[in-house]
């Protein structure tokens, strides 16, 4: 028998800790573990990549009245190779159009910038 996966999300395959919480917007968080590395012991580009996709998709989904969005572009500039530690993703709404929002997030280690993105989410169903 399958497991129930009802309420079990991508996030969670990673051990993304997202906090709802934050004044300014969500923030989301991973505590690097081996399954994060990749053959090379540096954390993998995608892991880097879901965490500023998430917290962009929190932020814009906040910002749009938490009317659902879609990620339908996103770009990541990884500034230096990661190999633990803790890493934070925080994001901001640049512009909210009547369909599309554009936003940048970065992901942190030791309040040092380890990467950054920029991404543009459409609202999507029905309104």
């Amino acid at each position: 028998m399958a497991p129930d996966t009802s309420d079990f999300h991508f996030v969670q395959l990673l051990d993304f800790e997202i906090d709802r919480e934050v004044a300014d917007g969500p923030a989301v968080a991973v505590t690097v573990a081996a399954k994060h590395r990749n053959s090379n012991g540096v954390v993998h580009g995608s892991v880097v990549h879901a965490l500023l996709d998430s917290v962009m998709g929190m932020q814009c989904y906040r910002a749009a009245g938490r009317h659902p969005v879609a990620t339908a572009e996103i770009s990541v500039h990884f500034m230096r190779p990661i190999f633990d530690g803790r890493l934070e993703a925080r994001a901001r709404v640049l512009h909210a159009g009547k369909r599309m929002l554009f936003v940048a997030g970065e992901v942190t280690r030791d309040g040092q910038v380890v990467a950054a993105g920029q991404a543009t989410f459409v609202k999507v169903g029905p309104g």
